[in-house]
């Protein structure tokens, strides 16, 4: 029971607090392992993220083509999955703790 509580207490506190107005977007690819690693990642964290499947919707294709014209990064070789925090785009498999260092930075 202890321990239980002690994980529970740890589970609880790690979640990354996102306001009502702040949204993770991650653009996937359906088949792509990297992508659903890290959205499993992200659940598992209690983190709260969108996801696109760019092969399945080309609007959001589109919509990620923008974000990383706007952005100054090439599309070329881009390895999914990309991450728009709002602030910042990160292409090229980001991890968990780059993301989670950058939601934080963003928050003080």
């Amino acid at each position: 029971m202890i321990i239980f509580a002690a994980y529970y207490g740890y589970q609880h506190f790690n979640k990354v607090k996102m306001g009502p107005n702040d949204k993770i977007i991650i653009y996937s690819l359906s088949y792509c392992s990297f992508c659903k690693g890290l959205s499993n990642e992200l659940k598992n964290s209690g983190v709260e993220f969108v996801e696109y499947y760019v092969d399945k919707d080309t609007a959001k294709n589109d919509e990620l083509t923008q974000k990383l014209i706007k952005n100054k990064i090439q599309g070329g070789n881009i390895q999914m999955p990309v991450v728009d925090l709002g602030v910042v785009i990160l292409p090229n498999r980001p991890t968990l703790s780059e993301i989670l260092e950058r939601v934080y930075t963003a928050r003080r």
